[in-house]
């Protein structure tokens, strides 16, 4: 479970194979990931290419983005994680620009419209089961 503003599975950034924003494309393609269980939480951040949301559900992940939440509520967002995560085993993988900037503001860049910190944690104890 990816908690973060931006899919994180692009294959390469600014031509770099290995970095922030590639970590789930090379998991992915080292089989380190169930794809039937990934899952990002809390996407509103841009998009690099056309292919970038195809390829990101190639890979296996499904996303639960902000507006989604805002249009849900937080109860929405937790069944929807409970329905993708069930019962396996989770990673969860939180980067802090998943929280509007209004509460979290050092992070660059700023990604208005984020969650609250209240949806992240009871989103991240859902997981707990």
């Amino acid at each position: 479970m990816h908690f973060d503003a931006h899919l994180d599975t692009w294959d390469t950034y600014f031509g770099a194979a290995y970095t922030h924003g590639t970590p789930f494309r090379r998991a992915a393609e080292e089989n380190l990931l169930d794809q039937e269980g990934c899952l990002h939480v809390g996407i509103r951040g841009p998009l690099y290419g056309p292919s970038d949301l195809h390829d990101d559900a190639a890979i296996g992940f499904a996303a639960v983005t902000c507006p989604d939440i805002e249009a849900e509520g937080t109860g929405g967002m937790l069944e929807r994680i409970r329905a993708r995560v069930g019962d396996r085993p989770v990673y969860v993988s939180v980067d802090i620009d998943v929280l509007d900037p209004a509460h979290a503001p050092a992070p660059a860049p700023r990604r208005p419209a984020g969650s609250p910190p209240g949806a992240a944690g009871r989103a991240a104890r859902s997981s707990a089961g």
